[in-house]
């Protein structure tokens, strides 16, 4: 494989089931390197055959309303200065709708129950910045006040607050901001009864240095917004049938480095809220990194709880029944998708009877699936497509023993190399970051390019990374500063395990 092959990988994910159980709306993700840009359509699996659903060029979110009628989603157009917006296309396609056209885009949607609205996370300039032209506002110094003020993806965040507005689904009214001020919400989640939105916020009591997000709801009534739970390292939030409020994270953010998990909230005698980890006797992430899934936090079906679920270099599908647990202190727990591979997205139907799910493994940039009654099939054909224009090299997946502990590694081979004689090729070794991060057996473009480039790479988990539980990811907690810490013996065991391994 080599760089300019980057454009034969095409990669689908965030899929979404219809409310009849049997359609499945998904993004399809190729890479255009003439335009220097991803260019990604929503498809339909409709049942016998999958169709191109939306135009493009920039299609993500998508999500059914709950009446099944209307496919709502987030579409950024042609040109450099665009932000995506909303839309809204009828289940049985036509011309999609534009319903937002907020200054600096869309980022998130939820529907209502009653499928008439949609709440959505849309950006806005900070006052000081929102009448100025884009060359005055590029002259501004910029004044910095409070943390953080920058990201990888998203530039200068101190320039901009998010907040949640009220979008009419039909385009009757114009949409309405519900959180107006200086905080920054997001990841709305509607109560069942369609009277309540709760998100996350960002706490205003607390030292920007410490990572807090504060869950919350707003009563759409009053206008009332109160607090769910204490602040935390929180990633979602959710409801589940009945209106039971559930979130997904570190209840404490000194906890980290640990796998986050989910939590149910009640109410305790004395009014305050009471959080019980439901995964946590688990200990493996609810949120992994790598790759990561778009669905976060439980899927409620049929009395349980599914959740993705990393392991040691995989992502599973795990079903959860608190109540199957009664004869001990553990919920009985299913694996519904398993295997040397990673999901990186799944859908259910209400009873928990069919998921489709996207899923990724070395020789795989990705498939979806459809599981139904213990039978699982291939909706797509795309991998054997890119065979043809790519040359996949294969991955050997192997362990070893350092220490009375076991090592994962994986090896990518280059052309012509053969595992079981001697050779002569150079050994690419590639360290990932963390803690909480991990390799997995999932298609890794960069390893595929630089064994396209005659090197062995080689990749491992050492100490400190995810997948095997809290006490592996703190075992360098301290140790960073040693020369010869945990993670860096770990390391160096490994190429000298590769170097016995491939003489």
């Amino acid at each position: 494989m080599q760089p300019s092959d980057l454009q034969h990988v095409v990669v689908p994910s965030d899929p979404q089931l219809h409310p009849d159980g049997v359609r499945v709306a998904y993004v399809l993700t190729e890479i255009d390197l003439d335009e220097d840009r991803y260019d990604r359509t929503i498809h339909l699996w409709d049942a016998t055959r999958n169709v191109r659903f939306t135009a493009g060029p920039s299609d993500t979110s998508p999500r059914w309303s709950p009446d099944g009628t209307r496919l709502a989603f987030l579409r950024k157009t042609t040109g450099d200065d665009t932000h995506a917006q909303l839309f809204v296309l009828r289940s049985d396609g036509g011309e999609a709708e534009i319903r937002t056209d907020l200054p600096l885009g869309v980022s998130d949607l939820a529907w209502s129950p009653d499928s008439q609205q949609v709440v959505v996370v849309g950006r806005e300039w900070v006052p000081e910045l929102a009448e100025l032209t884009a060359d005055e506002r590029a002259r501004v110094p910029r004044r910095i006040t409070k943390l953080p003020y920058r990201s990888d993806t998203d530039g200068w965040t101190h320039q901009y607050r998010s907040h949640l507005w009220l979008v009419d689904a039909a385009g009757d009214s114009r949409p309405r901001c519900l959180t107006p001020g200086d905080g920054n919400e997001d990841t709305p989640a509607w109560r069942p009864d369609g009277r309540a939105i709760a998100f996350l916020t960002e706490p205003s009591d607390l030292p920007d240095t410490e990572p807090h997000h504060q869950p919350m709801a707003l009563d759409l009534a009053t206008e009332d917004v109160t607090s769910l739970a204490a602040p935390g390292m929180w990633a979602g939030i959710d409801y589940d049938p009945d209106g039971g409020v559930y979130l997904t994270g570190l209840a404490d953010p000194f906890d980290w480095p640990a796998p986050q998990a989910i939590w149910a909230v009640t109410d305790a005698a004395d009014g305050a809220a009471q959080l019980t980890s439901i995964t946590g006797f688990l200990d493996r992430d609810v949120n992994p990194g790598s790759p990561p899934s778009s669905t976060l936090g439980p899927k409620f079906v049929g009395g349980s709880i599914l959740t993705v679920l990393e392991g040691r270099g995989v992502t599973q599908v795990v079903r959860i029944d608190p109540n199957a647990g009664s004869d001990g202190p553990e919920p009985d727990v299913t694996e519904i998708v398993n295997g040397r591979r990673c999901v990186t997205g799944f859908a259910a139907r209400a009873d928990g009877s069919a998921i489709a799910f996207t899923a990724t493994d070395p020789a795989t940039p990705g498939e979806l699936y459809w599981r139904e009654n213990g039978t699982e099939r291939c909706l797509t054909d795309l991998t054997r497509g890119q065979r043809t224009k790519i040359d996949i090299r294969p991955t050997e997946r192997f362990t070893f023993d350092r220490d009375g502990t076991d090592l994962d590694v994986w090896a990518v081979l280059p052309d012509g190399f053969d595992s079981a004689a001697a050779a002569s090729v150079p050994v690419l070794f590639s360290i990932h970051g963390g803690p909480t991060a991990q390799y997995a057996d999932h298609f890794f473009d960069e390893f595929q390019v630089g064994a396209g480039a005659g090197y062995l790479v080689v990749a491992t988990n050492p100490r400190g990374s995810s997948g095997r539980g809290s006490d592996w990811c703190k075992t360098v907690v301290g140790a960073w500063p040693e020369q010869d810490s945990v993670d860096t013996l770990d390391l160096e065991a490994v190429v000298d395990a590769v170097l016995a391994r491939y003489p």
